[in-house]
């Protein structure tokens, strides 16, 4: 290999001394000298190449460390899915009839509790706090939000509140239900109006509207609500907003209470200055489930 280097370093002295027309004595030795210890370091490197390879791949692949990080979020990263599920678990545990997962606004019978919010809880940065979670479920039978703080670590329920006229905002599956209630009463009559004097069409096919619904509190709009509608927040109401497929509104609000599955009011909207009838708050409406109610929740107070 020697030999070989030393020859092919001299014939290339050779052609670039004859291209710059330089002396060939004074300096073909030190030329064949930088070649000879060239070709030592070529030889020499893919032996400490390798060995840096294999120390840059030990020093970034460490298995048993990543697998640590992986498992230990910090205190102010969101919740995971395996602490998720922890959580739910053990509240599942110890309250058997919560609600844990989403399902058909059709079999939503307002008889468990259902979940209506799973978070991490703020902490403070400066302060050595746990990391800890918040689970809110809402039961209907005694109009209450139910307030779980869970270690999402061990599951363990640290503490649980229980508070009235506390509403979170509604669940995908309320809002399915409160438009489900509203289709099975009779102020079904009172869309095909709304829809006709929208786009002045008669309303063919319910699937082609659209919907979303928020929270009402009866304090919202005192003028325009009925007795029974004013009671919302002690009870769980639903305010729906209906629309064409080309985003036309439609010019009606009914108010679902979902505590008792019925429309408490059919409008809170005006219609070419005439206000378009409310159900009276104190007849009689076949309600879609039926439930007991309990008292004594006003006693709770509100978490801290």
């Amino acid at each position: 290999m020697r030999i070989a280097s030393t020859r092919i370093c001299s014939t290339i002295f050779n052609l670039v001394a004859l291209k710059a027309s330089m002396p060939l004595r004074p300096t073909r030795s030190i030329f064949l000298s930088l070649c000879y210890l060239g070709s030592i370091a070529v030889l020499g490197a893919p032996a400490g190449l390798t060995c840096a390879a294999e120390a840059s791949v030990n020093d970034n692949t460490k298995p048993v460390d990543f697998a640590v990080q992986k498992n230990n979020p910090r205190k102010h990263d969101a919740l995971r899915h395996s602490e998720r599920d922890r959580i739910l678990q053990s509240i599942k545990k110890k309250h058997p009839h919560f609600k844990q997962q989403e399902s058909l606004a059709s079999d939503f019978t307002a008889e468990e509790p259902i979940l209506l919010l799973l978070e991490k809880r703020p902490s403070n940065k400066k302060q050595n706090s746990p990391r800890l979670a918040d689970a809110y479920y809402y039961d209907y039978k005694t109009n209450e939000t139910i307030h779980c703080i869970v270690n999402p670590e061990t599951g363990v329920i640290i503490e649980e509140l229980r508070t009235v006229q506390l509403q979170l905002p509604l669940v995908e599956e309320e809002i399915e239900r409160a438009f489900t209630i509203y289709l099975q009463s009779s102020h079904r009559n009172e869309l095909a109006d709304a829809y006709r004097e929208a786009t002045g069409q008669s309303l063919i096919d319910v699937n082609s509207l659209h919907f979303k619904a928020f929270i009402l509190h009866g304090s919202a709009n005192m003028k325009r609500l009925n007795a029974a509608t004013k009671r919302c927040g002690r009870s769980r109401c639903a305010k729906l907003l209906i629309h064409t497929e080309e985003n036309i509104a439609l010019n009606i609000t009914p108010i679902i209470d979902l505590s008792t599955g019925q429309v408490i009011q059919g409008n809170t909207e005006r219609s070419e200055g005439r206000p378009i009838p409310a159900v009276n708050a104190d007849s009689p409406q076949e309600p879609v489930h039926r439930h007991e109610r309990t008292g004594g929740s006003e006693q709770h107070a509100l978490p801290h």
